[in-house]
C-alpha cells in the first residue's frame, strides 16, 4: 500500500469519527430540548414522567425561543392562546382573564410564570385587569382601557404578599381622558404595583388617568426595586409612592427604590382648570409616614402651567410624608413657581435641579431640605477670600467719605482714590446707598496667577446694583475693551462700558452671585460695586476664589 493510500484512508476514518460525534451531539440535544409547540404540555414531573427541565410555552414563537433559555420550571402564557386578539378593535378582557387564571394555576404549582402580551396592534379591555403576585409580565403591545369606571386599570400584585415578579414594557392608556374634577379621590389609576420586592420594573407608558402609576406597600413593603419610567402623560398625578394597612391592620411601607427617567407631562387642553403634580410621596392612611431612601434619577417635568386656568397649579414634586428621598438631575420646565412642596414632618430630602428653577414651597415642620442646581454646584467650588462690610468701613469727615481698606472709582474715569466728596453715596442703618450715575467702591486684586472669581453682595435682589471690573496689563496700563479679556456667565454676562474710564460691567441690577475670569495678559483688576439702572443699597460684598487660590487684595487707592 502506498503512503498516499494510507494517508487517504486515515483521513476518511478521522472524518467519519468527527461526523459520528457531531450526529450524537445533535441527537442528545434534541432529546434534551422541550417541546416548543403551542399545545398544552405536561406541567409537572408527575404528569410527564420526566425529572428534568419543565417548560410551558403558549403561542408566540419569539417568546418560545426566549423561554427555551429560561430557568427550570418556567412557563410563558401567551394571552392570544386564550382568546385575546390584540387587533385594537375587539374587547380582549375575557381572553386576558383566562390567561391570567392559567398563569395563577401554574404559579400555585410552584412554576415560574410569565404572562405574555405579544407584539400586536393593541389589547383593549372594558374591565380592570388584575394579575396576582409572583406572575411576571412581558408586555409588547399597549393595553387600552375602554371602560368608564374610576378604578385601577392594571393591578400587579396583591396586599400582604411580597412579589418578586419582573414587569417589562408596561404600557397602558385610558381611551378617554379622565375628568379629574369628577375623581377627587384619584381612583382611576393606570398601573398599580403592590408589594414588589427586588423586582425589575419597566413602565413604558401611562396616559389619561387620575394617577398614572402607583407603587404601594400594603401590609408589607414595596422595596429594593429597580424601576425604569417612560412617558407618564396627562395624569393629574404622574407617579404616586405610597403605603397603607392591610385588612389585618398591618401597615405597609415604600422604601429603598430606584426610579430612573420619567417624562412627566400634561398635553395642552387637558383639564386646564385642574392642578397637576408629577411625583407625590405620601401615605394613604397615616399608618407609616416615613417613606424613605427612594432615589429618582433624571425625571423630567413638563406639566404645562402656561396652559392652565384660574388657580390651577403645576408642581413637579410633592412630599407629604417622606424623608431622605433624593431627586437627581431634575428637569423643571413649563411648571409653576415651585419645583417641590414639602409638608408635615417631611425632612432631609435632597433635590438637584439640572434645568430650570429650584424653588421650594417648604410647609414642613423642619427646614433641613437639601437643594442644589448646576449653578449652585459651580459656585460651591469657590470660598471666601475677602469680605467688605461697607457700612462698618464707612468714615466721613466734613464732606469727604472713605472706606477702610477700599477705594472709590469715579464714573467719569481717573484712577481709584481713597476718599471722595460726592453727594450721591451715603451710609445709613447698616447699608450704603449708591444713586444712579454715582461712584463705585471696591479694591484691587493681583490676578497674575489667579484668574477666576465670584462676587457676592448682601442686598435685596433688585437693589444689588452692578459689578464692575477694570483691568491692567503687566506694565500697569489700563486695558480697553478690545481683546475680550473678561468672561462672565450666561445669566448675568458682562459688557464693556466707557464709563468709569472703561470697565466691564455686569448686565443687570441684581444681587445674585456673579462669576468672571480674565485672560493671561491681565495682571491686576479693580473690582467694585455701583448702581445700575436704579439705585443700589448694599451692606457688603465678598470676593470668592477657588479653595486652593489666595490672591493679594488691597485697597488700590
Amino acid at each position: 500500500m502506498s503512503r498516499f493510500t494510507r494517508e487517504g484512508n486515515n483521513n476518511m476514518m478521522r472524518r467519519s469519527w468527527i461526523w459520528g460525534i457531531s450526529l450524537l451531539v445533535v441527537i442528545l440535544a434534541a432529546l434534551a430540548l422541550p417541546s416548543l409547540k403551542s399545545d398544552k404540555v405536561p406541567t409537572s414531573s408527575n404528569e410527564s414522567g420526566s425529572t428534568g427541565f419543565h417548560l410551558e410555552v403558549e403561542g408566540n414563537p419569539v417568546a418560545s425561543a426566549a423561554a427555551a433559555t429560561s430557568s427550570a420550571d418556567a412557563a410563558y402564557i401567551n394571552v392570544v392562546d386564550y382568546g385575546a386578539v390584540g387587533n385594537g378593535k375587539k374587547d380582549d378582557w375575557n381572553g386576558i382573564s383566562k390567561a391570567i387564571a392559567k398563569a395563577k394555576a401554574l404559579r400555585d404549582k410552584g412554576r415560574q410564570v410569565t404572562l405574555l402580551f405579544p407584539e400586536l396592534t393593541e389589547f383593549r379591555s372594558s374591565k380592570a385587569i388584575v394579575i396576582p403576585a409572583n406572575i411576571s409580565v412581558d408586555q409588547r403591545a399597549p393595553l387600552i382601557y375602554t371602560g368608564t369606571a374610576y378604578v385601577p386599570f392594571l393591578t400587579l400584585g396583591e396586599e400582604s404578599t411580597v412579589t418578586g415578579a419582573e414587569y417589562s414594557g408596561l404600557n397602558v392608556r385610558r381611551s378617554k381622558l379622565v375628568d379629574w374634577s369628577k375623581d377627587k379621590s384619584h381612583k382611576a389609576i393606570g398601573i398599580r404595583i403592590i408589594n414588589a420586592n427586588n423586582s425589575g420594573i419597566h413602565i413604558q407608558r401611562a396616559e389619561n388617568f387620575s394617577i398614572g402609576v402607583e407603587t404601594i406597600g400594603i401590609g408589607t413593603g414595596f422595596a429594593y426595586n429597580d424601576i425604569r419610567l417612560g412617558k407618564i402623560t396627562s395624569n393629574q398625578i404622574g407617579l404616586k409612592v405610597t403605603n397603607k394597612r392591610n385588612k389585618a391592620k398591618v401597615s405597609g411601607w415604600n422604601n429603598e427604590n430606584l426610579y430612573t427617567g420619567g417624562n412627566f407631562a400634561v398635553w395642552s387642553g387637558n383639564n386646564t382648570s385642574q392642578s397637576r403634580y408629577g411625583i407625590v410621596i405620601t401615605t394613604e392612611d397615616g399608618s407609616y409616614k416615613n417613606n424613605n431612601n427612594n432615589v429618582f434619577v433624571k425625571p423630567s417635568f413638563e406639566l404645562n402651567q402656561r396652559n392652565t386656568k384660574g388657580s390651577a397649579e403645576s408642581v413637579p414634586i410633592v412630599i407629604e410624608h417622606g424623608l431622605n428621598n433624593t431627586f437627581d438631575y431634575v428637569r423643571n420646565e413649563t411648571n409653576g413657581i415651585y419645583m417641590a412642596r414639602l409638608k408635615n414632618k417631611s425632612n432631609n430630602n435632597s433635590f438637584n435641579v439640572s434645568y430650570g428653577d429650584a424653588k421650594l414651597d417648604d410647609q414642613s415642620e423642619f427646614g433641613n431640605q437639601i437643594v442644589t442646581t448646576q449653578e449652585s454646584s459651580f459656585f460651591d467650588q469657590f470660598t471666601l477670600r475677602e469680605s467688605f462690610n461697607l457700612s462698618e468701613r464707612w468714615n466721613k469727615s466734613n464732606t469727604a467719605a472713605s472706606l477702610d481698606g477700599m477705594s472709590f472709582l469715579s464714573n467719569k474715569g481717573g484712577e481709584p482714590t481713597a476718599t471722595n466728596n460726592f453727594d450721591c453715596i451715603s451710609s445709613s442703618k447698616g447699608f450704603v446707598t449708591f444713586a444712579n450715575g454715582c461712584v463705585a467702591v471696591g479694591a484691587m486684586i493681583d490676578v497674575s496667577v489667579v484668574k477666576q472669581f465670584v462676587i457676592k453682595r448682601a442686598a435685596q435682589n433688585e437693589l444689588g446694583g452692578r459689578v464692575i471690573v477694570r483691568g491692567y496689563d503687566k506694565n500697569g496700563k489700563l486695558l480697553s475693551g478690545s481683546g475680550n479679556w473678561l468672561r462672565g456667565m450666561s445669566n448675568n454676562s458682562f459688557y464693556f462700558a466707557d464709563t468709569f474710564g472703561g470697565v466691564y460691567m455686569s448686565a443687570r441690577d441684581m444681587a445674585d452671585p456673579v462669576y468672571f475670569d480674565v485672560k493671561d495678559n491681565v495682571k491686576k483688576v479693580w473690582v467694585g460695586v455701583t448702581a445700575g439702572s436704579g439705585k443700589a443699597v448694599i451692606n457688603s460684598f465678598g470676593i470668592f476664589t477657588r479653595s486652593t487660590d489666595y490672591p493679594a487684595v488691597y485697597s488700590g487707592g
